[in-house]
């Protein structure tokens, strides 16, 4: 039976105080620096000394005689960075791994076999275990015992060795209050087939995945992406169909995982590993990377989930997920390289990394950044989460690897763009890591490098249905999709080119630049995506509705109209685009393209042009404030194509405000909660600190006078300094709800609000918080916007994205929730605890539409034999002369063209259009014979004799 190894534990206080001991440990070993003291118990060579790093002499001078130490041993030959320069300089991805990886696999393979020798001899009497020997980096893992490692330290041919053990390493906060319960008490089944997901995960949306697979046509095909992390439950039915199969082992090439017809016990791609199908359990030593936590699951998912279940959770669900497993919940250093370099060798295009190591449990830095720097010059790009350490420990709040300057570093937010509050800041410093010793700290290297969704984001919970889990850990397999997107958009990218891609098109978030928060940004995958997806690029479009037999010229797109688009692209490259003509298609039923293709004058390098007429013109049967989705593929060059979109909305947006409270008055608040004291009232706050100086409440609420009140949690009237039992909240949680409103009808729902929390956590069990929630069933279940547990003592202005967890209902509720906690149900002290919110306008865009009816006219003369037709590259070319007007015949405002392969019988439909020609596109490449014909109309009907 599986179990659920993330479920809270509530470990005993002997244990608890165990774990600080061990932590003191390793803040000990944190301070040794390069050397450590002397052991009290058995000396250890000054000789050797200096070559054990980390807790590596602590451990080794309190070890019994045979006791097994886990070790990495760090050879003195390696590979120098301009070698492996020049190895990949002018090459292709492929070409690069081959020609650096040989280079690494010779010298690890001659360099190391003195040691090996060693290593195996004492095997053979059980002193030396989990021999790991690798060429990413020259580096040799092994448990062994302290004379062994004695001897080996020894020799000159090591520089150093580190104490390996296991950590927990694998990122993720504490279970959301968005349980799996919860979601099934929202109505969301567990593992439910259907047809079209049921709702699209609110990262993935952010992030404009669904604009890359509609608009661009790119899902992530040929894009393999290895996860790095617990394993993946292959079974779940919305991963099944991305599981990488290694078409080394695929005996009969039918592309099913772990197929038995495939099992012979060889390794019959010569990469090292026997029958490994799907990736490798390098955890166990094994082919089958089976999960057993949960966590790498949820990441798999929200990479390339498809959304059979009912919720698309992932960004690239055309991907492929190579699993590789480094643990259950611990994890050491030397089995995640051993990943790495699996990955790399069997043609990863991306790593996704949602594990870390910090700094005081002092990871081989050193031999982490080679390891990294050699992956992404084999052509594997590595996205690694930034660690969920927050702020306050500057420089060493972001994890190892994600401290490494070529790694793509991921920070997470909300679906709102706010930072979450474990989100680890940078910036980071390698001044003291030998041999690199650079971005000395201030000011440091700025990290993360982006940021995205990380806050109860909804993925894969083991093999069926879903889970909520938040941290940088579910931050980072969204910007791994949006990266596989680029990958499949254009398969020749190197590592440094879709890092700076994903920079340069981010959504700028805090602080202008790149800052220690966001990064660059949080990912915008469209624009990521459509950066690198050919030469020439949508860049705008103007809507046409001024001819009165089609529109009626407001502007917008309007039921019943027949508009013109007019599209103006951009050349991206710095040489000119010539022959550019482009194709218009869309899914939406409800739009009838008119006039499919549009030519172009040439475009000059880095410059932009508008479609020459008739542009494209397209008839619109969309019902109000639909969406429609366009692709365009853009021939130029002599037979080169490029891919892009754009959207249109049909009718005119507006905006409604639903409620607004500026609280001044009572509007219908109700108060509750368990707390037992604090709870909210409507008042004018007082001013307050605390022993600090730091106001606990402001002077002032945040409405224009004459406006004095807001919603505060108590109001203890001033009294100097905050002393205990003034009014904050304690012992749970104060909780306010608003009047039920109606929102029918909305489109894009925000949430505006001015709110204060003033908080300062008193120990690692505090875990008291600033909840905003929105309902759309009256309040009988919510949905979290926001929670804060930092401290922001401080009137913020927030505006939060509604539209993306709910939809409009004339239910809708805000419910304000502030909580004294702790987490692991130990006492927590008496702590001061207040929040308030003022000026509350709750509104959403609706589009308010026309319907366009044709105006009254003649029926057109008919085309007559002025057809023909000729040939363009391999389209037909169908051109015809316009039908004269007389006193019984109006001109013709459309034409439909109808293809038989009879010269007489069998006419059926091809298309339409409102110019005086028409492209069958492609038909010349299975051409037999065809016959054509144009049928001329108006407002008033078909041509007529």
């Amino acid at each position: 039976m599986r179990k659920n190894l993330n479920a809270v534990l509530f470990f005993p206080i002997a244990f608890l105080v165990l774990l600080k001991v061990i932590s003191g440990l390793q803040a000990a070993g944190a301070a040794e620096g390069a050397g450590s003291p002397e052991p009290k118990n058995g000396s250890i060579s000054s000789v050797i000394l200096p070559k054990l790093k980390g807790e590596l002499p602590l451990v080794m001078g309190s070890a019994q005689k045979d006791a097994i130490i886990p070790i990495s041993i760090v050879l003195r030959e390696q590979v120098s960075r301009s070698e492996i320069l020049v190895l990949g300089q002018g090459k292709s991805k492929a070409e690069r791994l081959k020609a650096i990886s040989v280079r690494l696999k010779e010298v690890a393979s001659r360099s190391q076999l003195p040691i090996l020798s060693i290593l195996e001899r004492e095997k053979q009497g059980g002193h030396a275990r989990r021999i790991r020997p690798l060429w990413l980096s020259n580096v040799i893992g092994v448990d062994t015992t302290r004379a062994i490692i004695e001897e080996i330290a020894g020799r000159p041919d090591v520089k150093y060795i580190n104490y390996n053990p296991k950590r927990d390493v694998f990122l993720h906060t504490r279970a959301s209050s968005n349980s799996s319960a919860a979601l099934q008490s929202q109505g969301i089944p567990a593992a439910a087939p259907a047809a079209e997901p049921l709702e699209i995960e609110c990262g993935v949306e952010l992030m404009r995945a669904p604009d890359v697979w509609d608009l661009l046509g790119i899902t992530g095909d040929g894009a393999v992406v290895a996860v790095i992390d617990t394993g993946v439950c292959l079974n779940h039915p919305d991963i099944v169909n991305q599981i990488w199969v290694n078409p080394g082992e695929d005996l009969d090439h039918d592309g099913v995982i772990m197929d038995p017809d495939d099992e012979n016990g060889v390794d019959d791609d010569s990469n090292g590993f026997i029958d490994d199908f799907v990736g490798w359990n390098f955890d166990l030593g094994n082919n089958n990377p089976d999960d057993q936590n949960s966590h790498g699951s949820h990441v798999a998912g929200t990479v390339a989930g498809d959304g059979t279940s009912g919720t698309k959770a992932g960004m690239a669900h055309g991907a492929k997920i190579m699993v590789v497993r480094v643990g259950v919940t611990f994890a050491d250093e030397v089995d995640v390289w051993n990943a790495m370099q699996y990955a790399a060798d069997n043609n990863a295009d991306l790593i996704s990394m949602s594990l870390g190591w910090p700094h005081n449990q002092n990871p081989d830095r050193a031999t982490w950044r080679a390891n990294c720097e050699n992956t992404i010059e084999m052509g594997t790009a590595m996205v690694i989460a930034a660690g969920n350490e927050g702020s306050g420990n500057e420089p060493d709040n972001v994890r190892t690897p994600g401290d490494v300057p070529r790694v793509i570093t991921v920070g997470a937010t909300d679906c709102n763009d706010e930072i979450a509050g474990f989100s680890s800041r940078g910036p980071v410093t390698w001044q003291d890591v030998d041999p690199y010793n650079d971005y000395p700290y201030p000011p440091g290297l700025i990290k993360p490098d982006v940021s995205a969704p990380g806050v109860d984001t909804k993925s894969h919970n083991f093999c069926s249905g879903y889970s909520l889990k938040s941290g940088t850990s579910m931050a980072t397999p969204h910007t791994a999709g949006a990266a596989a997107l680029m990958v499949s958009a254009d398969p020749t990218l190197f590592p440094d080119d879709i890092k700076e891609v994903l920079e340069q098109t981010a959504v700028d978030l805090g602080v202008p630049g790149k800052d220690n928060e966001y990064g660059s940004g949080r990912v915008d995958a469209y624009e990521a995506v459509n950066q690198v997806a050919g030469k020439i690029t949508y860049h705008s479009h103007t809507i046409d509705d001024s001819n009165p037999n089609y529109g009626n010229g407001d502007g917008n797109v309007d039921f019943g109209e027949t508009v013109t688009i007019r599209v103006t692209l951009r050349n991206k490259e710095t040489t000119p685009a010539t022959n550019v003509w482009a194709v218009l298609t869309t899914k939406n039923t409800g739009v009838i393209i008119r006039d499919k293709v549009a030519y172009y004058p040439d475009i000059a390098g880095e410059a932009t042009a508008e479609s020459k007429p008739p542009h494209f013109t397209i008839t619109v049967n969309e019902g109000c404030g639909a969406l429609i989705k366009f692709k365009m593929e853009i021939h130029h060059d002599s037979g080169a194509i490029s891919h892009t979109g754009f959207s249109v909305r049909v009718g005119e947006e507006t905006e409604t405000t639903f409620f607004q409270d500026d609280m001044e008055t009572d509007k219908g608040w109700a108060v509750s909660g368990t707390a037992t004291a604090g709870i909210w009232v409507r008042e004018d706050p007082y001013e307050v600190k605390d022993s600090e100086g730091r106001l606990v409440q402001p002077e002032d609420d945040t409405t224009a006078s004459p406006g004095v009140k807001c919603w505060v949690t108590g109001n203890p009237r001033p009294s100097g300094k905050f002393q205990p039992g003034d009014g904050d909240v304690d012992g749970g949680a104060a909780v306010l709800e608003s009047p039920i409103f109606d929102a029918t009808g909305a489109g894009i729902m925000t949430l505006d609000l001015n709110r204060w929390f003033y908080h300062v956590k008193s120990d690692e069990y505090d875990s008291s918080f600033f909840e905003l929630a929105v309902s759309n069933n009256g309040g009988s279940s919510y949905s979290i916007l926001e929670r804060v547990e930092g401290m922001s003592n401080q009137w913020l202005s927030k505006s939060l994205n509604v539209s993306s967890i709910l939809q409009p209902s004339s239910q809708m509720r805000i419910r304000v929730r502030v909580v004294e906690e702790s987490g692991w149900g130990i006492p927590i002290g008496d702590i001061i605890v207040e929040g308030l919110i003022d000026d509350v306008r709750f509104y959403g865009t609706h589009y308010e539409c026309d319907v366009f009816t044709a105006p009254p006219a003649n029926p057109p003369n008919k085309v007559g034999d002025t057809l023909q037709v000729t040939k363009e590259e391999n389209n037909v070319r169908l051109e015809w002369q316009a039908p004269p007007t007389d006193a019984t015949h109006d001109a013709a405002t459309l034409y439909r063209i109808y293809r038989s392969d009879k010269p007489d019988t069998g006419f059926a439909e091809l298309g339409s259009a409102t110019a005086t020609f028409y492209l069958d596109l492609k038909e010349l490449d299975d051409l037999d014979s065809h016959y054509y014909k144009v049928v001329a109309e108006n407002g008033g009907g078909t041509e007529t004799d």
